[in-house]
């Protein structure tokens, strides 16, 4: 079998969740086959490790896209030798240059989330049109992956048929080192929201539920790590419901997780969630989570094994309240992924997929 270049499109190498999902994918790859990592836009790598064997290459210098696709393409065609080259983009930007190469590489997309839902959060209605557009163009590629059952379906409804599902994951390796065996039992109980601060991820429900079991008599905190356009609401919140006691802004981190690693419970109320990032790195760390019953939250959280989920928002505080009560708390720190989202089994799918195309 000859050895395939693969090229692996982004929009950046800002640490974003597609991002670190695109970085953890070359990590594992490049142990088997020649692997590039290429950037479209400027870009800030800190926070992300990349393995010294994958070559990084930024398009950040052509101010153009035509120069910025001409250049990319140019550098497919000179990939490519016995075996074809295989171009794998993430986001809409990379999918739109990477929709073109068909004839320099086999194409692939990795679609990362329900599209037309986390489109319509992010930008509104003119979302929903990008959504559509974006699904018009995934019919040109050779593959396209999805990391869910809800995702293939929502592909194949709107016409995508050479669909492959493989879930997502995270470099497992380079994060290993902050693993750390220990007692979840934490006083006061500790809840933990990582993730941006947006009306999409539903941060204002967690600091509800805090205010209602605080009124209960649960001994309970939360910290919230992340940022966003909501974050001075969401202050006000807490001083209007008298509880700046009990929650706390620590913004942006480029290292969350000594923040999971101190908490007793993650909870991610998101309207919408393809596969988060911060929920796979809180199962590694033996983090149970719960999160909204949409999605692949589904096939990720099976409640009292690894977490929990609730579907309606009144039925959050009664989710937390049950982690309090759960003895999650009493048990050692395990790491609660399924075999089916750990990085070494979804780096062999992703090798076979490229190895028959």
């Amino acid at each position: 079998m000859n050895t395939r270049n693969v090229f692996v499109l982004v929009p950046s190498l800002n640490p974003t969740g597609p991002v670190k999902g695109a970085v953890a994918l070359c990590n594992g790859l490049v142990e088997y086959m020649p692997v590039s990592l290429v950037s479209l836009k400027t870009s800030s790598p800190d926070g992300l490790f990349i393995n010294p064997k994958v070559n990084v290459v930024s398009l950040e210098r052509f101010h153009k896209w035509k120069k910025k696709y001409e250049t990319y393409k140019e550098m497919l065609k000179l990939s490519s030798c016995q075996a074809k080259t295989v171009s794998i983009s993430f986001c809409f930007s990379a999918d739109l240059i990477n929709s073109f190469m068909f004839n320099e590489a086999v194409i692939i997309s990795s679609v990362r989330g329900n599209l037309i839902e986390n489109y319509r959060y992010d930008y509104g209605l003119p979302g929903i049109v990008l959504a559509y557009f974006q699904y018009f163009i995934l019919k040109r590629f050779d593959r396209v992956v999805a990391m869910s059952d809800s995702m293939l379906d929502q592909l194949k409804m709107h016409g995508i048929h050479r669909l492959d599902k493989i879930n997502n994951f995270i470099d497992e390796r380079s994060i290993k080192d902050s693993f750390k065996s220990s007692k979840n039992k934490i006083e006061p109980f500790k809840f933990v929201f990582l993730g941006s601060l947006s009306r999409r991820k539903r941060p204002e429900l967690v600091i509800n539920a805090i205010e209602k079991l605080k009124g209960i008599g649960v001994n309970c905190d939360l910290d919230i790590v992340g940022e966003g356009p909501m974050r001075s609401i969401l202050e006000k919140q807490v001083n209007k419901a008298g509880i700046p006691d009990r929650v706390r802004f620590h913004g942006h981190q480029q290292n969350p997780y000594s923040f999971l690693q101190s908490a007793c419970c993650m909870v991610l109320p998101s309207e919408s969630e393809g596969m988060s990032r911060a929920v796979l790195e809180a199962l590694f760390f033996g983090l149970p989570c719960i999160v909204r019953d949409v999605d692949g939250n589904r096939e990720l959280i099976k409640s009292g094994l690894n977490g929990d989920t609730f579907i309606r928002d009144e039925e959050l505080t009664d989710a937390m309240y049950r982690m309090t009560q759960h003895d999650f708390a009493d048990k050692g720190r395990q790491n609660m992924l399924p075999d089916d989202f750990r990085q070494e089994t979804n780096i062999r799918k992703f090798y076979e997929l490229i190895n028959k195309l």
